[in-house]
This record gives structure tokens, C-alpha cells and sequence, in this order.
């Protein structure tokens, strides 16, 4: 479904439910990106990623968030990414959607302390998955062959990792954490 719409976001989490016979965990996990610098992109491009990346978190929390506040019992997944952490260039649209859902994760958990209800962030770095497919000509400097990237398996390891040891962030691969240390040490520094 489009999580980009909180009707069919609904839906489609009520379809979930139905068929599972309940709701445990919910991973918000839908993004689209495209790098380009701000004065080059398109305004639709940006208008995307915002209805998809950050209100498509918010449409499927919000119609998760009955159920599992109603069993007292559960989790929440947002996988937002390194991005939020410090944005690259080309990916100022694209890294606001993703500390946008930062912003969400963190207050949420704060609203749900005692509920019940865990909240986990993920930020990871550049995996190998077909996100950029469509843009890989045209990526920036610091992007890098697809054979170096994270595996997409690895990940899902250290996010089943993270929701069984109730983290508050989970980091992968690791360096990504260095980038908000880095940014927060020298904004001047993580420039360069």
C-alpha cells in the first residue's frame, strides 16, 4: 500500500491485523530517495520523499498505536538513516525526511514510556539495496560502489538484535554512530 496516504496506510495496517490475527511489532521501513543539490531538484521530488519517508512514518504509527497501546504490549521499528545524523550533499531533502522520523522516534518513546510499547530508531548507512537504482549515474562523491556497501541481511540481524534487546538506537554498520560524535565534536570537521 502507499504509506503515503493515511487512508490506505489504515487499511493496509488493519488488513495486517485481520490476517495475522493481531499486531506485535510494527517496522515503518518505506522511503524513496533522490540526491540532487536543493537549487536542481525538483519540487516533486522533495513533495515524494516528504509524503513517503516522514508522513508515511507518522500515517502507519498512528494506525498501529491503538492496537498496540490496547494490548500494552509491543514495538515500533523507524528506519530512518545515517542521514539524519549528518546530511551529505545533494541529500538536503532526503536527510530532513530522515531526521524528521529521528525527531518522531524519540519523542514517541518519551509518550510511550510505561505503555508498554518500545520504540526503536535505525540509522544505516549506505546498504546494498536498489534504493538509488534509479539515480546511481548521477550520485555523489561519497557514494560508493554497491560491492562496499552494508549488507540489507546484516542489517535485519542488528535490527531483530536491537528489538530484543529494547535499544533506543540501533547503528548500522557501526561507524554510522561516529557521524552524529563527529558532527557534534566539529561541524567544521565533518565538512570536510
Amino acid at each position: 500500500g502507499d504509506v503515503g496516504d493515511a487512508g490506505e496506510a489504515a487499511r493496509c495496517v488493519e488488513a495486517a491485523i485481520a490476517a495475522l490475527g493481531g499486531l506485535d511489532l510494527v517496522v515503518s521501513n518505506a522511503g524513496v530517495a533522490h540526491y540532487k543539490p536543493v537549487r536542481l531538484q525538483p519540487l516533486d521530488e522533495i513533495e515524494e520523499m516528504t509524503r513517503v519517508n516522514w508522513l508515511g512514518t507518522v500515517h502507519v504509527v498512528r494506525a498501529a498505536l491503538p492496537h498496540l497501546l490496547g494490548r500494552a504490549n509491543g514495538h515500533i521499528v523507524i528506519v530512518s538513516s545515517g542521514s539524519a545524523l549528518r546530511s551529505m550533499p545533494s541529500g538536503a531533502a532526503y536527510a530532513a525526511t530522515k531526521a524528521a522520523q529521528q525527531a518522531f522516534g524519540e519523542a514517541l518513546r518519551h509518550e510511550l514510556s510505561g505503555s508498554g510499547v518500545d520504540v526503536t530508531v535505525v540509522f544505516p548507512g549506505q546498504i546494498a539495496t536498489g534504493l538509488h537504482d534509479h539515480e546511481r549515474a548521477t550520485m555523489p562523491d561519497f557514494y560508493l560502489p554497491e560491492d562496499q556497501a552494508a549488507s540489507a541481511a546484516g542489517l535485519a540481524d542488528v535490527i531483530v538484535a536491537g528489538i530484543e534487546a529494547g535499544a533506543r538506537g540501533v547503528y548500522y554498520p557501526r561507524n554510522v554512530r561516529l557521524l552524529r560524535a563527529a558532527n557534534g565534536v566539529s561541524p567544521q570537521g565533518a565538512d570536510r
